[in-house]
């Protein structure tokens, strides 16, 4: 089984040229990606971005990653809103070029998973999460959970629309109405 050619995808978001090139492509219908372990989240995360920029530049197949004992699909996005959620995530990388983000994958898909199962105010109380994998952040946040309703975001983030569980919302909420197949979790 021989993959196709890298497709090439120059696109215009926002001002912001968007180039380089998808892997993986097998056939017009389908993105096959394969990883050695397990699927982390920012991976899932990798796979999601890339699979609304294809759809944004007009493609209608799946993209699907295949891990150790993992299988994750999501389905074809519409292009019209493809191009919105990839002009959102254009915005948010911008932003996050001059301050940082409270984006974590990890508890990020937890809360936006209990919010899409109608969960009021999802408690996570595990934080730093598990795959805590950057060590700066412990300078910006100490042992304080963003996601807690007590959190205060006041001179971190400049707006509503930046905090932890608003971010959650814009990204994985968008990523997990795609999502078709999950099968096995991430750790």
């Amino acid at each position: 089984m021989c993959d196709h050619p890298a497709h090439r995808l120059p696109h215009d978001v926002r001002g912001v040229d968007v180039v380089g090139q998808v892997d993986g492509l097998r056939d017009p219908a389908e993105r096959l990606v394969w990883r050695a372990g397990r699927p982390r989240d920012r991976y899932v995360l990798d796979l999601w971005i890339h699979h609304v920029l294809l759809c944004a530049n007009g493609w209608s197949g799946t993209s699907r990653m295949v891990a150790r004992g993992h299988d994750v699909l999501f389905r074809p996005v519409p292009h019209d809103a493809a191009d919105t959620m990839l002009s959102d995530l254009v915005l948010l990388w911008e932003v996050g070029q001059a301050l940082p983000l409270l984006f974590f994958p990890e508890p990020s898909r937890e809360w936006a998973e209990a919010v899409a199962e109608g969960v009021q105010d999802p408690d996570l109380r595990r934080w730093p999460p598990r795959s805590y994998d950057c060590p700066r952040l412990p300078l910006l946040l100490g042992s304080r959970n963003p996601f807690a309703p007590w959190f205060d975001p006041r001179g971190l983030v400049p707006s509503p629309a930046l905090t932890a569980p608003a971010l959650a919302d814009r990204i994985w909420g968008q990523a997990l109405r795609f999502l078709v197949l999950d099968l096995g979790g991430t750790d």
